[in-house]
């Protein structure tokens, strides 16, 4: 065509005024610094740790490398919730975050056999908790830019993990075709490249996307495919579980018997997919009548199966006592009423508010070192396993 060198030329100009540049990348790089000098420290801290794992320096990096993670994200989420607040409530904020990070790292190396059973449930809700409040730290309103906000949030943060992962999987293969082709021993290689590349700069990335405080947020919308696949894939998927839960609750009335232990998975299931329903529908429910009146509805619905998921927690904490997990599942059962009057009250308008309460009551009873719940628990098994030796009448030898 006549104009179409016109029409490269402008394409060219378009995608070079949107290139990167390097004056823009040292330029993000030092508000970066000046933001989050704390949380860059702690992540310092633990890519340190690794190349030192990796290398074989030093022989118990592990607990470092935590110290650095926890640190990092705990720092992160404090950093972006007292962004716009004064200096002092910004300096005391960190300080309870070292001080706690520091004595986990003291309580790892001083009672490390107390870790060994429950070490792996207490980092992965620690880490789903602090990454939670991350996404929704700037969002605690009720309102539409609150929920763009958060929304725009949770688009970040997969976005960064899809770019880690696909580094991931090409600096694997990249080294392993190294090895298999020419037959070099370049593994410790491939775990610093994976490391740096597919970890540590996914999370720079991250922490470089995330806007100010005061920064104005263009409103989020759900694309009309999105608003069909809500309505029309997840509402009867999460129906059709809903009266799976209400037939097996009339099952044992009329037979008059117990709940299952595992009931209360199904439920929590069902109450998450709820509250992402919820969280989904928040723009669409303020011009549908009939989805405003599905947000306001789901929570009452809900109750009777938080109730038999209350029946059913009792029940195996009377038969079989205490544990860890039965403690956390207790702890989300008595947030699910909480929950559930939250967004009663509210009409599904406090999602946010709800999402934040449930990571920061988790966090309350996970991080604080040797009084968490997998700790406590482990010291009174423990104590109970002492009494039953004590009092045997064949501990003659002992």
């Amino acid at each position: 065509p006549p104009n179409s060198k016109n029409i490269m030329q402008k394409t060219f100009s378009n995608n070079s005024q949107r290139a990167l540049s390097v004056t823009e990348i040292v330029t993000s790089a030092k508000q970066m610094c000046r933001r989050f000098p704390i949380t860059l420290g702690y992540m310092a801290v633990a890519y340190v740790a690794a190349l030192l794992a990796i290398f074989e320096v030093y022989h118990e990096p592990f607990h470092v490398c935590w110290f650095g993670l926890l640190g990092g994200l705990a720092s992160f989420a404090v950093s972006l919730w007292a962004e716009n607040r004064s200096f002092v409530l910004k300096a005391v904020s960190q300080l309870v975050v070292f001080v706690i990070v520091g004595a986990d790292l003291w309580y790892n190396y001083e009672y490390p056999k107390a870790l060994f059973d429950t070490v792996a449930v207490r980092r992965l809700i620690s880490v789903v908790s602090l990454t939670v409040l991350i996404a929704f730290a700037n969002c605690t309103g009720n309102d539409e830019s609150s929920w763009s906000r958060a929304i725009k949030a949770v688009k970040r943060l997969v976005i960064t993990a899809t770019f880690g992962l696909l580094v991931f999987l090409c600096v694997t293969a990249i080294f392993l075709t190294i090895n298999i082709l020419f037959d070099v021993k370049v593994f410790r290689a491939m775990f610093v490249a994976d490391i740096t590349l597919a970890v540590f700069l996914p999370c720079l990335i991250y922490i470089a996307m995330t806007p100010r405080a005061d920064e104005t947020v263009d409103n989020a919308a759900i694309s009309k495919f999105g608003d069909r696949v809500v309505r029309f894939i997840f509402l009867p998927l999460l129906g059709a579980d809903m009266l799976i839960l209400f037939a097996y609750m009339l099952d044992i009335i009329f037979s008059f018997s117990l709940p299952r232990g595992m009931v209360a998975t199904g439920v929590s299931l069902f109450l998450a997919g709820m509250i992402i329903i919820e969280f989904l529908i928040y723009p669409m429910a303020a011009k549908s009548n009939t989805l405003r009146k599905i947000a306001a509805i789901m929570p009452l619905v809900a109750l009777p199966l938080v109730i038999m998921m209350s029946v059913g927690i009792i029940y195996r904490i009377c038969d079989y006592g205490f544990t860890g997990e039965r403690l956390y599942v207790l702890t989300l059962n008595l947030w699910s009423y909480f929950a559930l009057h939250a967004l009663w009250r509210k009409n599904g308008r406090s999602i946010t508010s709800v999402i934040i309460s449930l990571a920061l009551w988790l966090i309350a009873v996970t991080v604080i070192p040797g009084f968490n719940y997998m700790t406590v628990s482990s010291c009174v098994h423990e104590q109970k396993s002492g009494e039953i030796i004590t009092v045997s009448p064949n501990n003659t030898n002992i």
